[in-house]
């Protein structure tokens, strides 16, 4: 038989801290979530300068429904909202099993055709911004959110 002893100390207490860590995480990546997506929503560029000779008038709807955040405190609101035409905010978070996703987007219409990488049309390419290339470019702020926030639990 061997004359080594090993004794820990402290178990309990480490114990305690990551079953309230464990508690609040679910929470806690919400909240980091919504902070996520406003700070997002915020790297939305402005409107590119219409092409020359466009008599189309801008509404300004598009922008309104992607930049809103039903229902968050920080994030703006549409109010009623409804229908294609004044278009509904679909920017929310969801909780999904023990992680969390956070989605950016509208249904209006013609959305896609403007703003969406996949489906954005010919005069609208090289002119007019992307919701994904607004979230690749908002990663580091994004990562830095849930560094930040995921290192505060554990102090």
């Amino acid at each position: 038989m061997s004359g080594y002893r090993i004794e820990f100390r402290g178990l309990k207490e480490y114990d305690a801290k990551l079953g309230r860590i464990e508690s609040q995480m679910p929470e806690n990546l919400k909240k980091l979530m919504v902070k996520s997506i406003i700070y997002a929503q915020g790297q939305i560029p402005s409107y590119p300068s219409p092409p020359a000779g466009s008599t189309y008038r801008r509404t300004g709807t598009l922008g309104r429904v992607v930049t809103a955040f039903p229902g968050v405190s920080g994030g703006r609101s549409l109010g009623g909202g409804g229908g294609d035409n004044g278009g509904t905010p679909l920017t929310r978070v969801e909780m999904m099993g023990g992680g969390v996703r956070g989605v950016v987007g509208g249904r209006l219409k013609y959305l896609p055709y403007v703003v969406d990488e996949d489906a954005q049309a010919y005069m609208h390419r090289g002119r007019w911004w992307t919701l994904q290339s607004v979230i690749k470019g908002a990663t580091r702020g994004i990562v830095s959110i849930f560094r930040g926030g995921v290192l505060d639990l554990f102090k």
